[in-house]
């Protein structure tokens, strides 16, 4: 998502979040001013009122001379009224975290994960507690929260005190957005768990995007990190199951599992057929996968075989399968139709080879990330020119 580096900051705080707003009606009551970050334009008229916080460029606080509350960037980010920011002192940025024209929101409630995949692009750090906290801030902040939010980590089940309190409140806010949890399943194991979530959630409006990176268990939990981690998370999945949810298995090729692809579409067909469908991704290189990339990295030239192979043994056992982060241009046309442009569209980029492309409107382009020659498709890599 878009940040913008601080330049200049004069507020009665270290770290805080705050919903933007374009101008401020001096006669209005509605406006929380102890929460809001006002946007101060080239012309806008304004006066310092306290408990109101500014936002504007460097250069426009120079030349307005101005010392009240505010914080001042390089650049102003594109923003919109209603837009969540979080004011970072520390790393003296300001960070949107939600944005009301984006169809793709997500409440990043942890870092720490109970997993340790080896392909991770965000591995697991300590946890305080203070995302948990930013996102019960979000809720509170934001009215109309759109179609869906997705709630993530690390592992957002890590905490079922606050995972729970932060669904109940979500609910209560938000009574007609869909929140699709990105958990690897492992905690829903536990009966009594899935009975809380599902007391205080309408299975209509919760869904569960759960990895599952073959039909072998020792590849799985090899992949994963952590012995066992199979069978939890298949416990898990009748869990949820039997509460009627929404569920999405993630399968995230590379090289260590492509090959068993076919073959665990066969294992949910004969064992799982309650999921709602099964989504194919690309890898992201950051974190993990970053460092290691020649390690899992597989070109789909190399893969596009299994995934028609795939497609058909899903379309055999009345499985849907869908293909995220993937470019329409390295798949066959068979394989379009399955293809969407899932990558958010505050890490989504296209490569100069796009523009003239027929197809742009409707791929998902590449990952931000993908910024290296080394990290595109080999049918891309004479190309020189990063982006």
């Amino acid at each position: 998502m878009t940040n913008a580096l601080i330049c200049w900051a004069n507020v009665p705080f270290d770290r805080k979040i705050l919903t933007v707003r374009h101008f401020i009606p001096h006669d209005s009551t509605e406006l929380n001013r102890d929460n809001s970050l006002v946007i101060l334009g080239e012309d806008d008229t304004f006066e310092n009122i306290n408990g109101c916080n500014y936002l504007m460029t460097e250069r426009i606080r120079e030349k307005r001379k101005f010392s009240g509350n505010g914080i001042s960037v390089v650049e102003l980010p594109c923003l919109d009224d209603g837009d969540i920011v979080l004011y970072n002192g520390k790393r003296k940025k300001l960070e949107i975290i939600f944005q009301t024209r984006s169809e793709t929101n997500t409440l990043y409630v942890t870092n720490a994960c109970n997993s340790q995949c080896q392909f991770c692009p965000q591995p697991s750090t300590p946890d305080d507690g203070s995302m948990y906290d930013d996102c019960m801030e979000i809720i509170r902040l934001v009215d109309d929260a759109g179609a869906v939010v997705n709630v993530s980590g690390g592992e957002p089940t890590l905490s079922r005190e606050k995972f729970i309190r932060l669904l109940s409140y979500a609910t209560e806010k938000w009574p007609t957005t869909k929140l699709f949890v990105l958990t690897n399943g492992r905690l829903l194991k536990d009966p009594s768990y899935v009975k809380d979530i599902f007391t205080i959630h309408k299975c209509e409006t919760l869904g569960f995007g759960i990895p599952l990176y073959s039909d072998s268990s020792l590849v799985h939990d090899t992949v994963v990190g952590c012995n066992g981690a199979f069978g939890q998370t298949i416990r898990g999945l009748f869990n949820l199951a039997l509460n009627h949810a929404e569920i999405e298995i993630r399968f995230v090729i590379s090289k260590l599992n492509y090959k068993r692809l076919p073959k665990l579409i066969e294992f949910i067909g004969h064992n799982i057929p309650f999921i709602t469908r099964i989504a194919v991704m690309g890898l992201e290189p950051m974190g993990y996968c970053r460092v290691n990339w020649d390690k899992f990295w597989i070109d789909p030239e190399d893969y596009v075989e299994t995934l028609v192979e795939a497609s058909n043994t899903a379309a055999n056992y009345n499985v849907s399968m869908f293909l995220y982060n993937m470019q329409l241009c390295c798949l066959p046309k068979e394989l379009h139709n399955l293809a969407f442009a899932s990558i958010s569209e505050w890490k989504r980029v296209y490569i100069h080879e796009c523009n003239a492309c027929p197809m742009r409107c409707n791929c998902g382009g590449f990952f931000a990330s993908q910024n290296d020659i080394k990290f595109l498709p080999r049918k891309f890599r004479p190309e020189t020119k990063q982006f």
